[in-house]
């Protein structure tokens, strides 16, 4: 019987996944970043590497490292997401997927690296905005008034009464008016998702939404089939501060079993991911006409003029 070589093969280790820490100011500045912020990962003080064109400050990062950011100056702010590369595209998203960390006013904050754990990559994004720190006012030092020295009084002389000249009338100087600035507006958006629908219709009608910091915004009816997933315009608002939203909408299906497994409010501005809100309790939608509620409310988050921000509603179907 003929004897045959056998080859064994060696077993393959999964290579572990690193990522970057990007950090990004209001001000395009290396001096600005250099000079208010200090990272420190597994208790050693990092170099970070500053790109001109992305304007960012970055190093690398392996997962378990533990972070710690520090801020100085003036009305600090900080908000972080992770953002995990996959291979998974989910709804279009070309398997990028972002996760919402922390946000909010603080001078300092810690965290530990993780990543999903279908990841190949990934980066942990920090935009902050820092003001410089004041410097103190001198306190003036009082002069000590001199005390006068008496004049000898003199014997007035007879002085000759002038001729009065007439007075030439001073003309009146004409204010020149301030020009007023042009207030930078908000452009409001609303993305309505649907998820996982099968070929029964569905609609989702009065979606609304109101902001802390504003008002109450509205955006037509979206039938799954045509619709869903766009992101429509809501328009340009001069709005700023700080506040919540409070989101509702309705829905109806034209047939069929399927229920709405979660919804989720997301709030994004200028791309990154701020705050969210989640409800998981199962709701079944009525036939349409016949529809059925529900209403989420965010955290607090900051609009500024100029910014672009997305309320985005997503519906997920079983």
């Amino acid at each position: 019987m003929p004897i045959h070589d056998i080859i064994f093969l060696p077993e393959t280790t999964p290579q572990p996944i690193n990522g970057s820490l990007l950090i990004n100011f209001d001000e395009s500045s290396e001096s600005i970043g250099g000079t208010f912020i200090q990272v420190v990962v597994n208790g050693e003080i990092r170099k970070r590497q500053y790109t001109d064109i992305e304007g960012l400050f970055s190093t690398n990062l392996n997962l378990g490292d533990v972070v710690s950011m520090t801020l100085s100056g003036t009305f600090p702010t900080l908000s972080v997401i992770r953002r995990d590369y996959t291979t998974d595209d989910q709804a279009g998203d070309l398997g990028i997927r972002d996760t919402f960390i922390t946000s909010g006013s603080t001078s300092g904050l810690t965290f530990t690296v993780t990543a999903d754990t279908i990841s190949y990559r990934f980066d942990y994004i920090v935009s902050t905005t820092v003001g410089p720190t004041p410097t103190p006012t001198p306190t003036p030092t009082a002069t000590p008034t001199a005390t006068p020295t008496a004049t000898p009084t003199a014997t007035p002389t007879a002085t000759p009464t002038p001729t009065p000249t007439p007075a030439t009338p001073t003309p009146t100087a004409t204010p020149t008016p301030t020009p007023t600035p042009t207030p930078v507006p908000v452009t409001v958006q609303f993305r309505y998702v649907g998820l996982n629908g099968n070929s029964s219709s569905k609609t989702a009608s009065g979606l609304s939404f109101n902001l802390g910091v504003g008002g109450t915004y509205t955006r037509p009816d979206v039938t799954w089939t045509t619709s869903a997933n766009n992101t429509y315009n809501v328009g340009d608002f001069n709005i700023s501060g700080t506040g919540n939203c409070i989101c509702t909408r309705n829905i109806c299906r034209s047939s069929g079993t399927q229920q709405v497994n979660q919804t989720d409010l997301e709030i994004n501005i200028n791309g990154f991911l701020i705050t969210s809100a989640t409800n998981g309790t199962n709701q079944t939608p009525g036939t349409c006409p016949s529809s059925i509620g529900r209403s989420l409310t965010t955290g607090d988050f900051t609009l500024n003029p100029g910014d672009l921000l997305t309320v985005i509603w997503k519906d997920t179907m079983v």
